[in-house]
């Protein structure tokens, strides 16, 4: 094609064969190597069987962030761990995340595990940095400190003793303004 020119006639003819190239040809060992990896994760037989929103759903984990599945599967520790879900710091954590937008949500759930996703299966299926199954945990933490700090590869979030939910809101409103990534901030 490169001693061919361009003309109306064959424009269309170009950029099909220019988007094949761009597209398929110039990245075809690369592509067939991604291709190789994913179906030895995904067989065939099950991506038959799914469609497109069940594969993404598969791939990246639900959207929608369900605040009592996520309630249902935390662990309490430190501080938390005596009074667990009846921690008057516990209950205004959930009462907080149930009065969030869903994109707030979603940034929250980034801040404390390190991806915006819920897996398919839900919280119960939450796992850690190295792809064991660990539940999220919230960590009672006495001290001076003003924001939660997030432990991503664990999942957990060190949560201050509050003296009120309108300074844990700010706290936390804060911390995810600054440093939403789920790193430090202290």
């Amino acid at each position: 094609g490169a001693g061919v020119g361009l003309r109306a006639c064959n424009v269309s003819s170009y950029v099909r064969l220019m988007v094949e190239h761009r597209l398929a040809t110039r990245a075809a060992r690369q592509l067939a190597a991604l291709l190789a990896g994913f179906r030895e994760t995904m067989p065939a037989a099950v991506l038959c069987a799914l469609s497109p929103a069940e594969l993404e759903e598969a791939l990246c984990g639900r959207e929608e962030v369900d605040v009592e599945d996520w309630a249902r599967h935390t662990e309490y520790t430190g501080d938390f761990e005596a009074e667990g879900a009846a921690h008057l710091v516990v209950v205004w954590w959930w009462d907080m995340v149930r009065g969030m937008e869903h994109g707030e949500r979603r940034r929250l759930l980034q801040f404390a595990t390190g991806t915006p996703g819920v897996p398919a299966q839900g919280f119960a299926a939450l796992r850690d940095s190295e792809g064991t199954v660990r539940r999220f945990t919230l960590h009672g933490s006495c001290g001076v400190a003003v924001f939660p700090r997030a432990h991503t590869c664990f999942n957990r979030v060190d949560v201050p003793l509050y003296e009120s939910a309108e300074e844990m809101r700010r706290g936390v409103g804060m911390a995810l303004e600054l440093g939403g990534t789920g790193f430090d901030l202290q």
